[in-house]
This record gives structure tokens, C-alpha cells and sequence, in this order.
């Protein structure tokens, strides 16, 4: 990294810092063991770096810039988008991208409260990421995409293929039964009966986006003839493993 110490290569420098922010893992530290190390073995100084053609979240003017303090981050440009609904909005910063890395332009009174924001920012952002969604989520998004206009309330009932089909394929029902509840059937018939194969009954949570299972019901199963299992008791117990063994179904 010769030639560093002349103050004029952002690249090296920027670099160094980068290499410095991996082994300590703090921005703060990380500016402070730069500063230290180029003034007492290099005697080395640096005046603090003013941002230009940076980007604002609305809450800074231009003629801030002088005033600001420049905070170099750990965050890739192309990461930036995915964590900006977690970035502090209470705090005004700029940003700009310095050798493929975010860094912030903050007034001085404010950078200890801003570097915590950020580390805040970056946890959640990483939270955020390892989160998968559950059974319920994913049937939820399912059923809402398949069935837009049962789950917007625009149709109460849907129905898919005939008893007389001969694709091979029962014919469904998606019925909206009031309030929340909704169910989804596929059937034939039987001696003039209507024969449930089988019969799902759940809550639609928009709230949540999630589905939860409340009813099943199975006829035609030999010896008993018919099965129906309630997932809430009457005291609005949930059989958990119940549930969880019908949103695999």
C-alpha cells in the first residue's frame, strides 16, 4: 500500500480502513486505530473527508456539508437497498460510495448516536434475512394468489370441475364461510351423498398473512366412514401438533 501516507489515494486508504473494520469490527474504533497509526509511525494527518455528490435522506441541506463528520461503513453499495427500511430516519446522514462501500456524512453532535443506529440497522437487516416463513405464511401466500377474488371478499364461492369430469380430478370448492373463516373442499358423490375429500376448514389472518387451520374432515374412510378433527377445543385450546400435521396437507 505504498504511497497512502500522501493522502491523495482514497482507494488505499479506504482499503486499509476496510481491512482494519474486519479485524476490530467496530466503525468507530476503526477510525480511531487509523488516525493513531498514521500520526505516531508515519506522522501522518488527515484534515476530516467532506463528501461530494452524495446522496441525502432529505433532512440535510448542502450547505451542511462542511459541518459533517464522514463515518466509513462495512455495508456493500449493492446491499444498501435491502437495509434502508431498517436505516434510522429520526437522524439526518448523506451517503456516498467509496470504493464499493456505503459511508455516511453525519453532524458531529450526532455520530455516536448514528454509529449505534447503524450497527442496529445492520442486525436487523441480518435478521431480517435468516427469518424463513412458516407453513401458515406460505400457505397464506399461496391461497392469496390462487384465489384473489375469495380472498379479497369480491367472491364468497369459487367452484373447479364437475362430478362428470374425466380429467381424473375432483372437483374443488373455496367458500367463504363469514368473518375470517374459509374452506376448501374437493368432493364427489356417492350414492346421492356428497363425500368430503376432505374437507379444510381455516382462519384467513390479512393481518398476520398467515393461514391457521381450524377443521378437517375425511368421509369415505373405511372402517370408521368418516373423520373430523377440530384443532381448537371449546376453550380455544390448539392441538399444535394437529395443526402443524394439516398445513402439510
Amino acid at each position: 500500500m505504498h504511497g497512502w501516507e500522501n493522502g491523495d489515494d482514497l482507494t488505499k486508504i479506504n482499503h486499509i480502513k476496510k481491512a482494519l473494520l474486519d479485524i476490530l469490527g467496530d466503525e468507530e474504533q476503526t477510525e480511531k486505530a487509523f488516525t493513531c497509526v498514521a500520526k505516531h509511525k508515519y506522522n501522518v494527518t488527515f484534515e476530516p473527508e467532506q463528501p461530494e455528490n452524495i446522496a441525502t435522506n432529505g433532512n440535510i441541506s448542502e450547505t451542511d456539508n462542511a459541518a459533517n463528520e464522514f463515518i466509513l461503513s462495512s455495508i456493500p453499495e449493492e446491499k444498501f437497498d435491502e437495509m434502508k427500511p431498517f436505516m434510522p430516519d429520526n437522524i439526518p446522514y448523506q451517503t456516498e460510495v467509496r470504493d464499493g462501500m456505503m459511508a455516511f456524512a453525519v453532524a458531529p453532535d450526532q455520530v455516536k448516536e448514528f454509529r449505534g443506529a447503524l450497527e442496529n440497522t445492520m442486525n436487523q437487516a441480518k435478521t431480517q434475512k435468516k427469518k424463513k416463513p412458516t407453513r401458515a405464511e406460505l400457505l397464506y401466500k399461496q391461497f392469496t394468489e390462487q384465489f384473489p377474488d375469495i380472498a379479497s371478499g369480491e367472491h364468497t364461492y369459487e367452484r373447479y370441475g364437475t362430478k362428470d369430469d374425466e380429467s381424473g380430478w375432483e372437483p374443488l370448492s373455496v367458500e367463504h364461510l363469514g368473518d375470517n373463516t374459509y374452506s376448501f373442499m374437493t368432493f364427489y358423490v356417492q350414492n346421492g351423498d356428497l363425500m368430503h375429500d376432505p374437507d379444510f376448514v381455516f382462519r384467513l389472518d390479512h393481518e398476520n398473512k398467515r393461514i391457521d387451520m381450524l377443521e378437517y374432515q375425511q368421509d369415505g374412510v373405511p372402517p370408521v366412514g368418516t373423520v373430523y378433527e377440530r384443532v381448537e377445543d371449546e376453550h380455544g385450546n390448539v392441538d399444535r401438533k394437529l395443526r402443524a400435521a394439516l398445513e402439510e396437507n
